[in-house]
């Protein structure tokens, strides 16, 4: 089921595509370079893995920067409405003050 939504799972998809991009490509230079499919398969495998691990890692990082960033951003909105409230609670108790007197 998993793999079925793989291209849902945030990086994932990403990860997958340059490592099989750079696998390939490591691959079939490494076989045009020695001549042995045995070799180049080892050095496919090995580079697709490789790739798809370190694109995972730094997407992720940056997912995780970005949702903090995202955090401070809604605690300052969140302050600048609660102060906004503030205010017109304010605003309201002196109009009010006024008018008694």
């Amino acid at each position: 089921n998993d793999f079925k939504n793989i291209g849902k799972i945030p990086c994932a998809r990403k990860s997958f595509l340059y490592g099989i991009g750079g696998g390939a490509t490591t691959g079939a230079l490494r076989f045009l370079q020695k001549g042995n499919v045995l070799s180049a398969s080892n050095w496919a495998v090995g580079s697709f893995s490789i790739i798809s691990i370190g694109t995972w890692e730094y997407c992720r990082y940056k997912r995780q920067l970005q949702n903090e960033k995202f955090k401070i951003v809604v605690e300052q909105i969140n302050e600048l409405n609660r102060k906004k409230a503030q205010a017109k609670v304010t605003e309201k108790a002196k109009q009010v003050d006024t008018n008694i007197t």
